[in-house]
């Protein structure tokens, strides 16, 4: 089993841990420019985590990237933002950022 599935099996044994609370568990999508920033990676992503019952995800922009460029990010960030925003409440989802 690679890490990634030990992350994966990790966050739904939280989730199931919880009953009825399963908005306390939260995951972060950490936006890397250039790495991570389609809408079609982000959805993914979103899909995965609904999949396996994550109800609440955070959105950030990579730390060194945002204090580089918080006044010029750019515009296909904010699409990304405002797609998960959406798809989330599709999905009876919480999404942070």
């Amino acid at each position: 089993m690679n890490a990634f599935d030990k992350v994966i099996k990790h966050i739904k044994q939280y989730i199931n841990a919880q009953g009825n609370n399963k908005y306390n568990v939260r995951v972060k999508y950490i936006i890397l420019p250039n790495v991570n920033d389609s809408i079609e990676q982000l959805n993914e992503w979103i899909d995965l985590c609904c999949n396996i019952g994550v109800k609440h995800i955070i959105l950030d922009i990579e730390t060194s990237y945002f204090v580089a460029n918080q006044h010029n990010i750019p515009k296909h960030i904010y699409d990304m933002i405002l797609f998960a925003e959406n798809k989330a409440d599709e999905k009876n989802m919480k999404i942070s950022s």
